[in-house]
């Protein structure tokens, strides 16, 4: 939630979402941290969220993955790093299958590059490990492409000064403003994106939920 008000969040969202289709059906509780890598996400649902005894774990990649430990200010995006961190998502598919939660994981999306998304190679390693667990993917980078901002939230974007801050940064040739305008800043969703993030999520958490699907 990082830049949003309460009320704002994915998950706030899709609470507002499950209560209208099933009231009463359930609690979404978000657990987020900032500055979590994996490692330390998969340490805090082992150690502590699987002792709450969900029923359904929505998982995100975890963007500071991407930094360089010894440069911080570059990304390292080696193969092997990216081997350490599909193995994680194992580890955590067979902790939540040991305590009896289902997994719905989303891949997150960062307003770089028109042609270049340095999370693509985590993605396609969650989307792998998701189809072997039988778990549910939620691509928040298709979510995008499918739904790009509309002339209004990009006119509230551009009113707004805590988002547009980071426009300039991005420079000319990057990421379209249909693009940009769904985000707070480099890597999170602002209010428009978390509403299509939390759409794309109902279906899946619904499913892993047993809920009967509504209109």
């Amino acid at each position: 939630g990082t830049g949003l008000a309460l009320g704002e969040r994915f998950t706030e969202l899709l609470q507002g979402d499950l209560d209208r289709r099933h009231p009463g059906c359930c609690e979404v509780l978000n657990a987020g941290r900032m500055g979590m890598t994996t490692p330390t996400a998969l340490a805090f649902v082992e150690g502590e969220v699987l002792a709450w005894r969900p029923e359904v774990l929505i998982y995100d990649t975890m963007a500071n993955d991407l930094r360089d430990p010894d440069r911080s200010q570059r990304l390292d995006l080696r193969p092997e790093r990216i081997a350490i961190y599909e193995g994680q998502l194992r580890s955590l598919v067979a902790a939540c299958h040991a305590a009896g939660v289902q997994i719905v994981f989303w891949a997150n999306t960062i307003a770089y590059e028109a042609d270049f998304d340095p999370l693509d190679a985590h993605r396609e390693a969650m989307r792998r490990v998701a189809e072997e667990g039988q778990q549910a993917f939620v691509d928040l980078d298709a979510l995008y492409a499918e739904h790009p901002a509309s002339a209004e939230e990009m006119k509230a974007f551009l009113s707004e000064p805590n988002w547009t801050q980071w426009f300039p940064i991005l420079g000319p040739g990057k990421r379209s403003l249909p693009r940009i305008a769904l985000h707070t800043d480099w890597v999170h969703p602002n209010r428009f994106g978390s509403r299509r993030l939390a759409a794309g999520l109902l279906d899946p958490v619904e499913e892993a939920l047993g809920l009967a699907p509504q209109p």
